[in-house]
């Protein structure tokens, strides 16, 4: 199974993991230490990006496939970070969530422990 989150370009990788193992090597540095693929649901087809420490340059596009076999779908998302200049420390959000799932991607902001 792989699984490939990038940015603009395919080579633009934000988290990368292929034979069961996360693969940082060809990771943007921007998002070192910063991602985690949760895969508690990978054997049922659902997967959670987590990205954490939310910075401004992180809004934009993301693009993510998963492939397994034959079986092989993508998803884009549109990520915006608004408002973290004004907002008290505490109430900022620590990472996003962005979740795969039977075809949809889903995101969600979540102070992370």
């Amino acid at each position: 199974m792989e699984v490939r989150c990038f940015r603009s370009e395919f080579s633009s990788v934000v988290h990368h993991y292929h034979e069961f193992r996360d693969q940082y090597g060809q990771q943007m540095a921007e998002y070192h230490g910063r991602t985690e693929l949760l895969k508690d649901g990978i054997l049922d087809g659902n997967v959670s990006l987590q990205i954490l420490n939310i910075r401004s340059s992180d809004e934009g596009q993301y693009n993510c496939f998963v492939q397994d076999g034959l079986f092989y779908e993508e998803a884009l998302l549109e990520l915006k970070v608004a408002g973290q200049q004004f907002m008290p420390y505490y109430l900022m959000p620590l990472c996003i969530i962005l979740v795969w799932a039977a075809g949809f991607i889903l995101s969600y902001c979540h102070n992370c422990d």
